[in-house]
């Protein structure tokens, strides 16, 4: 069910031979799945101190009227939940703003959807032409699973332009970026674009929230979140979890968070 756009709802609640044959069967399941990550090909540059990325929270300050648009790819969509029980929409519901959840799968920084990426739903696009519409103060970007074909200074380079493109749309607005989370073993093969999209979240100013490096899923969680067959979406479960750690976020910055999901 798409929640793209839409204003969240209160939903009823409903409680070497072998080891070469597995690599390449691996391979084949992250081609297919474009929201698998694939090993890292190239050095990122640059480097930042992780414990710098999560220790700066940006020059985040919540408006006193706050509206909110979390926009991103199919975990904002809230593929593999049950309806209406999305990361997105749960963090909408409990905050009780004013809000709207923007998710499509397969899209991202650099990554506009469809088999070569040339859909036209960048991050960057999409909200060029929300621009008009419902003027969110705070915008909460989420992703970069999808940005895996990008080299790190392309992804740099696409996050710190959707960053600039938000600000000019909606003058003001408040930033959250929160990097890319998967359940293990996939999630340790998205470094190569958490590192990148931290960079260019913490020059821009704006807040960054990093999965990767608070540890959000490991070895002896992933398995209990699985959504699908491989690991690439979280189940219901998965989605409530993550909820809960970028409501955290929230409370740090002041939020009034309800306990009702």
């Amino acid at each position: 069910m798409s929640t793209r756009g839409r204003i969240a709802q209160p939903p009823r609640r409903v409680t070497v031979a072998v080891v070469v044959a597995c690599l390449v069967a691996v391979g084949a399941a992250f081609a297919l799945n474009q929201t698998r990550a694939t090993e890292p090909t190239t050095t990122i540059s640059n480097p930042v101190d992780p414990a710098k990325l999560t220790a700066r929270p940006g020059n985040v300050v919540l408006p006193d009227d706050p509206r909110m648009l979390i926009l991103g790819d199919s975990y904002t969509l809230g593929t593999a939940a049950s309806p209406d029980y999305g990361y997105a929409n749960i963090v909408a519901r409990r905050l009780g703003w004013p809000a709207e959840v923007d998710g499509i799968g397969g899209t991202g920084f650099t990554w506009g959807g469809g088999s070569e990426g040339a859909d036209g739903n960048t991050y960057r696009a999409r909200i060029e032409r929300r621009a008009g519409g419902f003027a969110p103060n705070v915008l909460l970007l989420q992703g970069g699973q999808n940005d895996y074909r990008a080299t790190p200074d392309e992804v740099r380079a696409a996050v710190t332009e959707t960053i600039d493109t938000a600000r000019r749309a909606w003058p003001g607005v408040q930033i959250l970026v929160m990097g890319p989370s998967q359940p293990m073993p996939g999630g340790a093969l998205l470094r190569r674009v958490s590192d990148p999209i931290g960079q260019a979240a913490v020059t821009a100013d704006a807040g960054f929230i990093s999965p990767l490096d608070e540890n959000w899923f490991t070895d002896q969680n992933s398995p209990g979140f699985y959504g699908d067959a491989n690991g690439a979406h979280p189940n219901t479960a998965g989605h409530e979890y993550i909820a809960d750690r970028v409501l955290e976020r929230f409370r740090r910055l002041g939020a009034s968070v309800s306990d009702a999901a």
